[in-house]
This record gives structure tokens, C-alpha cells and sequence, in this order.
């Protein structure tokens, strides 16, 4: 039996709280017009969050369209623009996941808030962008080398940049300002095959 990626998620998660089970990392390779950005997802601690990305990522979830309300499963981010970017001495992000581009739309649907005390708005922390509780769906964005505490408890965390090859590629998005950098595509891959 071959089961969604959803369902390996919560299978690997359970097989997480038995003693002495190792998890196995889940990474994206987010390929954008500047290179290649690594996330190590936090699927343990926010495993909704994590699958929302990934089904949108790979086309298997639907979403509505918001130029003409039609219903889609296809692949959410594949030319997605970053089209909110701040780059000040106290806030550097980079946000993407707007498919008018505008940062106001979203797949049509929302998820709820899976905030952990330890995924902290760090530097270099992924995050579900959102209007309030509740309120995330497709909009996400990368941290730069600043920390936001604001964000804590408002934006969920569900992944960090860890390589310094992709932090730098972070870096160049922030620098390039909104509009100016797009993701070709995002792929997955465990990077631990021994565990479940």
C-alpha cells in the first residue's frame, strides 16, 4: 500500500513518540530564480502546517483560482513571484505564495494555527503568513538573518534555513527587493531513509 505524503507524515509523527524511534528529516529544495533555498521542514511540530506546503507545493490539494473562482489541483508555487519583501535593520523577510501577486489571496481555504514554543521567529525561520488566528492557507515566507519575536504566536513556524549556501541565496531575495525573484520549483526528499 503507497500512502499520501500526508499519511506518511502522521505515520512517521507516531512512530516519532515511541521511545527511541529516530524521525526521519524532511527538507524542500525551494529552486527560485536565485538558486536553491533548503527548508528543514518541522513536520514533528507542525505537521498540518508542513502537509498544507506540501500538497500545495506538489498540485495534490485543490485551491480556487482567484482570477476566476475555478477550482485547480496543480502545482500552487511553481512561478510564484516574492512579492512582499522588507530588507530594514530590525526586519528582513521575503514572502511569496500570492498567486494575483498581491498578498491578499490564498488558496481559497484556511488552516489552523499549530504554534510550538520552540520554533521561534529566528533568523532564517520559515513561516505561514496570516491575516490572524487561523487565517494561513498558501502565504509564506523566509526570515533573513534577523530575528521577528514579534511574529511569534502570530505566524506559525514550520521550518528553518540551516546551509549556509541557502542562507546566502536568502540573502540575495531580501536584497533584490519585491518582485524580483520568483520560485521555478519546490521538491521534497526524507534525507534519513533508515527511519519510518
Amino acid at each position: 500500500m503507497i500512502l499520501s505524503l500526508p499519511s506518511r507524515l502522521a505515520v512517521a509523527f507516531s512512530f516519532a513518540l515511541l521511545p527511541g524511534v529516530a524521525l526521519a528529516a524532511l527538507e524542500a529544495d525551494v529552486t527560485t530564480s536565485r538558486g536553491v533555498v533548503t527548508i528543514e521542514l518541522a513536520y514533528d511540530k507542525a505537521p498540518g502546517t508542513v502537509a498544507n506546503f506540501i500538497t500545495l507545493a506538489e498540485g495534490t490539494r485543490s485551491w480556487i483560482e482567484p482570477f476566476t473562482g475555478g477550482v485547480k489541483e496543480e502545482r500552487f508555487y511553481d512561478e510564484s513571484g516574492f512579492m512582499k519583501v522588507e530588507n530594514s535593520s530590525s526586519s528582513k523577510f521575503a514572502e511569496t505564495g500570492s498567486i494575483a501577486g498581491s498578498g491578499t489571496d490564498g488558496p481559497g481555504y484556511a488552516i489552523r494555527d499549530e504554534f510550538d514554543p520552540t520554533l521561534l521567529h529566528e533568523a532564517y525561520a520559515v513561516a505561514m503568513s496570516s491575516e490572524g488566528p487561523n487565517t494561513g492557507g498558501s502565504r509564506w515566507y523566509l526570515n533573513g538573518d534577523v530575528a521577528r519575536p514579534s511574529r511569534n504566536s502570530r505566524d506559525v513556524v514550520f521550518g528553518k534555513v540551516i546551509s549556509p549556501a541557502s542562507r546566502a541565496v536568502v540573502n540575495d531575495i531580501i536584497a533584490a527587493g519585491a518582485g524580483n525573484s520568483s520560485i521555478t520549483s519546490i521538491s521534497f526528499r526524507r534525507t534519513d531513509a533508515a527511519a519510518p
